[in-house]
């Protein structure tokens, strides 16, 4: 339960770190490491949709951290802020 919360409080923050300092044009880096963190979290959600066989789960996360992982690249080499 420990872990299922600490996850969700490093989620919550990523998700701050992708807005605020974008919006603030204050320390952009931060969006960067917001989106990595966020890809790398989702590689532990598919881990354990992958020992549940949840296929519609796996789908879902996989295309978020994609996603993550693309804003992540985006800000540091395609448009930094």
């Amino acid at each position: 339960r420990g872990a299922w919360m600490a996850l969700g409080i490093l989620e919550l923050c990523c998700v701050a770190g992708l807005i605020i300092p974008s919006a603030l044009r204050w320390q952009p880096r931060l969006t960067v490491v917001a989106a990595a963190l966020l890809a790398i979290e989702s590689l532990v959600f598919i881990w354990v949709h992958v020992k549940y066989r949840e296929v519609p789960a796996i789908v879902m996360v996989t295309v978020l951290g994609l996603l993550m992982a693309f804003i992540a690249y985006g800000r540091l080499a395609l448009k930094p802020i």
